[in-house]
């Protein structure tokens, strides 16, 4: 698309410069040096334009998957709360939440932004550990939940705390 576009400015100005000397008098006519200022001139601004969008959805959409996590943990907890929760639901979250962090690696430019991504990474895996431990240790899920139900909040928190700052991060470089 930025390609069409760009033969398409291209093939208005050489046709512009050709009308401009084959009528001379006519209305649309300009000096060679102006057509020249203006090409460049919105060349220069539609490149610094397009380079700032770039960055600029980036961040938008590294924002986005970081809100999403922030949502899914919260509507987790929400249920731990009510002790409406079972095994299939934690294990989903788990990996949803690896998934989208995986995501934003993908799109990360930021040196800061690699620690927390690093960090969340490292909770996540603390929760593959508690989960194994489930899986290995107690009979029924509830007896897991009753057991860990601090730690399992504690590292939904910290993933999500870990979240903010990546979303603070992104806006303050």
């Amino acid at each position: 698309m930025k390609v069409a576009l760009l033969v398409v400015i291209c093939i208005v100005i050489f046709a512009w410069i050709a009308l401009s000397y084959a009528y001379p008098n006519a209305y649309f006519s300009a000096p060679l040096h102006s057509i020249l200022t203006i090409v460049i001139g919105l060349f220069v601004s539609y490149y610094l334009v397009q380079r700032n969008t770039d960055a600029r959805r980036k961040r938008d959409l590294a924002e986005k998957i970081l809100s999403q996590i922030e949502t899914k943990i919260e509507d987790f907890l929400v249920l731990l709360l009510k002790n409406d929760l079972n095994r299939e639901q934690l294990f989903l979250l788990k990996r949803a939440v690896s998934n989208k962090l995986d995501k934003c690696k993908k799109i990360n430019t930021y040196a800061d932004f690699e620690k927390d991504i690093e960090s969340c990474t490292g909770y996540v895996s603390e929760l593959d550990r508690l989960l194994e431990d489930c899986i290995t240790n107690y009979e029924s899920f509830d007896d897991f939940i009753g057991a860990k139900r601090s730690e399992i909040n504690r590292i939904f928190e910290s993933i999500e705390n870990s979240c903010d700052g990546m979303i603070v991060s992104l806006w303050t470089e």
